[in-house]
């Protein structure tokens, strides 16, 4: 999961830096010189809401991977583990104390 995230990632930091570079088109970029511009504001292009888009995708596919990373290296997974393994353990030990009681119930010798 974290290879492929990182992979996209890396594709949409090429489109990005490739669709800024080289487009042509008349408008400019992020507003400028379109004809929108006036009592209206600055009105955006197609091309400058698709940047945006990636963009965005590109900084939540980045936090997704930090996330991972931190999560399963780092962070939490540990702890969840150290906790799942407490709480096997304290179970245990009530289960061996149920039984230890009921033994000394039920065999008429144990004493």
């Amino acid at each position: 999961m974290l290879t492929v995230l990182i992979v996209l990632d890396v594709i949409l930091a090429l489109t990005i830096i490739g669709a800024v570079f080289l487009h042509q088109g008349p408008d400019g970029f992020i507003g400028d010189n379109s004809p929108g511009i006036g009592k209206a504001g600055v009105q955006f292009e197609t091309f400058d809401k698709i940047i945006a888009m990636l963009v965005a995708g590109f900084f939540i596919i980045t936090l997704s991977i930090n996330y991972l990373h931190l999560y399963k290296d780092k962070g939490t997974a540990s702890i969840d583990a150290i906790l799942a393994k407490k709480t096997v353990l304290e179970e245990q030990k009530k289960l061996e104390e149920k039984v230890k009681i009921d033994a000394k119930d039920t065999a008429p010798l144990a004493e």
